[in-house]
């Protein structure tokens, strides 16, 4: 079963048959047919504005419209077929802005000329004449050729699907330019007319251009040899423009306005980096250099060959100065030489590439020099490094008996140093009041290595009965052999008192 969308009575046109007597409402409801469909089409397929032509020209004493197409926005067709010259007499002076010239939309009453009788009087006309009209307004701003001084709302948001007027109100005026007290003539801001839909194809659909749908924004499409439609250049709906190809630049690229939003230039990687040279391109390859991976941007200089000079030919980087002169802050040249003109402030780690082996390099010379320096010091350091050896003797503690005259010692020995001790042995001295050696002992027997880091804990019980004094001073001592054979000695000092401890 099928229903009708109409929410009210459908468009009907008239269906003639054979030998039908066909009135003149008849004929007349078929030519309102044609033109409100004609019309329709006009505003909802295109958008409304000039089509072709009607630029204004300024005269000595005037101005003149040129011929020309424009649609209002009611579909309504605005012709010009010849010049229309507007003399200065029969507008008058004009004020010091100037004036607004608009085409409007003209419907008048005629009868031509014809043999015969003919009813006549109002009404009775057999033609309707459509001649636009020009209308001058005083200059106000702003200005927005999309809103017509004297359209409404309502007609603003007129639809494609309600009839359209067929006379010459609702008035909808098209704006054709400025012209000046002296009939200069301005044409900017002129509404032009265009298409309306999603997308714009060529007979052959190879190539295209897409405005909105589903990804929204708009796009330039385009088919490959397999048939594949592809969008090489796209601006999304936030206006952030992609490009998906190779793309040749032949005048000035602005990567952003100083004085507006911030913007930028990126590159997504290639699929793969050029295997061969690549000059005069720039883009973004990732390469791998053992283990790690970097993200590169190029910008690949070419070199002109044996034949040709490579100083001609390279890549600058600077700005524009207040008088629009160029001033080059670095350049690379196709011979891999770069020249950095001005002062360099370093605010970060300087490295240098390879070098190659030229004495006449001072590089080269401040290189080997280098390289010796570093050698020496690190010789200096490995030696110090290997005969770095100390024995410490710390935590000596005596604890004497004052009946039997017995000392009992303890002490750690520590190789602080970061090699191997070797045959170290421990001795103790006990000397009196007199400075003779009273009492001699060894804390290691038979002598021992010592590795780099280890602690020895020594102790043992000595009598010194042999002597009488009140004060006895003790001397511990350690030696051993180092790398090469050199000596290591180590000793520490106290003293023992035999006197009892008041009360």
């Amino acid at each position: 079963m099928t229903y009708s969308t109409a929410a009210e009575p459908a468009e009907s046109r008239p269906r003639f048959r054979e030998r039908q007597v066909v009135t003149a409402g008849e004929l007349t409801r078929e030519q309102g047919y044609l033109v409100g469909m004609r019309r329709r089409h006009l505003v909802g397929a295109h958008s409304w504005g000039i089509v072709s032509g009607l630029a204004l020209a300024g005269l000595p004493d005037g101005f003149a419209v040129q011929p020309g197409l424009a649609v209002d926005g009611f579909g309504r067709e605005l012709v010009v077929k010849q010049p229309v010259l507007v003399r200065s007499a029969e507008v008058g002076e004009l004020d010091e802005a100037g004036a607004d010239v608009w085409l409007l939309y003209g419907r008048m009453a005629a009868t031509p000329p014809v043999r015969g009788r003919f009813d006549c009087g109002p009404g009775r006309h057999s033609r309707w004449r459509e001649e636009p009209c020009l209308r001058l307004t005083e200059v106000r701003e702003p200005l927005n050729p999309r809103r017509p001084p004297g359209v409404t709302q309502t007609s603003l948001d007129y639809e494609p699907s309600s009839p359209p007027p067929d006379g010459n109100v609702p008035a909808w005026p098209v704006y054709l330019g400025r012209v000046s007290p002296a009939y200069d003539v301005d044409l900017s801001r002129r509404p032009y007319a265009g298409l309306v839909g999603e997308s714009v194809r060529n007979p052959r659909g190879s190539e295209g251009l897409r405005v909105g749908g589903d990804e929204g924004g708009a796009a330039v499409q385009l088919r490959d040899a397999a048939g594949t439609l592809l969008e090489p250049l796209s601006v999304d709906a936030s206006g952030n423009t992609t490009v998906r190809a190779d793309t040749g630049l032949s005048g000035e690229l602005n990567i952003t306005d100083p004085s507006g939003p911030s913007g930028g230039l990126s590159f997504t990687p290639l699929a793969a980096a050029p295997e061969a040279a690549a000059p005069w391109r720039a883009y973004r390859a990732v390469v791998t250099q053992g283990e790690r991976t970097l993200n590169q941007l190029r910008l690949e200089v070419g070199h002109p060959g044996p034949k040709g000079d490579p100083l001609r030919y390279g890549l600058g980087i600077g700005s524009v100065d207040a008088n629009g002169e160029f001033d080059r802050y670095l350049t690379l040249l196709s011979n891999c030489t770069v020249v950095v003109s001005g002062d360099v402030s370093v605010e970060g780690l300087v490295s240098f590439g390879p070098l190659a082996a030229d004495p006449d390099d001072p590089r080269f010379r401040s290189a080997v020099l280098l390289r010796w320096m570093r050698g020496i010091t690190q010789a200096s350091s490995s030696l110090d490094q290997g005969y770095a050896t100390e024995l410490a003797l710390s935590g000596l503690q005596t604890s004497p008996d004052l009946s039997t005259r017995q000392v009992t010692l303890g002490v750690t020995l520590t190789n602080t140093g970061a090699v191997t001790v070797s045959s170290v042995r421990a001795a103790v001295v006990f000397v009196g009041d007199s400075n003779d050696p009273v009492v001699r002992g060894q804390l290691i027997d038979p002598p021992a290595d010592v590795e780099a880091g280890d602690s020895l804990d020594l102790g043992d019980t000595f009598d010194l009965s042999t002597t009488d004094a009140d004060t006895v001073s003790v001397t511990v001592g350690v030696a051993g052999i180092g790398p090469a054979g050199n000596p290591v000695i180590a000793s520490i000092e106290d003293d023992v008192s035999f006197l009892p401890v008041p009360l």
